[in-house]
């Protein structure tokens, strides 16, 4: 599964390389993404950084009177809340490493080759995001999507994490 997703991720960044230069990749909304350095030189690449941010799934719908009712992850009320807060803490935990292991990666890398993966991550991100989304569409309307979308970041993520610990590896 690793290695289709891999290559899914290196189809999108030859894809994203096809653009002319003139127009930039388009990174998903809200997610997080590499972000290009606005007081870097027309020359230099851009500065990448993570944000251990997404946009966080639709509100969970509730049985009650609201079905788009957001959670209180400080209060939970329901075992589906306690699912969906335990879920977004870990994907949020495994962000923060991505981010992490991104930056020591990037740091031992030359500048061409840091904008290589600059698109493979910008690439890497939007395979992500939309494979969660087609995941947890699989669950519409049910309580738990917005927890199945979670793990499936988490689990994405730790993935690519493993990737670039593996390649930041002396050989």
């Amino acid at each position: 599964m690793k290695r289709l997703l891999w290559f899914v991720a290196l189809l999108l960044a030859i894809g994203a390389g096809c653009r002319s230069p003139e127009t930039p990749p388009a990174l998903p909304p809200a997610t997080s993404s590499p972000a290009a350095n606005p007081t870097a030189s027309a020359t230099s690449p851009p500065t990448v950084t993570y944000t251990p941010t997404v946009s966080p799934p639709s509100p969970i719908p509730t049985p009650a009177v609201n079905s788009a009712q957001t959670v209180d992850c400080n209060n939970p009320q329901t075992q589906e809340v306690i699912d969906r807060c335990a879920a977004e803490q870990a994907y949020n935990a495994a962000d923060a490493k991505l981010n992490q292991v991104y930056q020591q990666l990037r740091a031992s890398l030359t500048s061409s080759e840091q904008a290589q993966l600059t698109e493979v991550e910008t690439a890497w991100l939007e395979f992500r995001d939309r494979n969660c989304d087609f995941e947890s569409s699989q669950v519409t309307g049910e309580i738990r999507q917005s927890t199945v979308r979670y793990r499936c970041l988490e689990a994405l993520t730790q993935d690519r994490t493993a990737e670039l610990q593996a390649q930041a590896e002396p050989l």
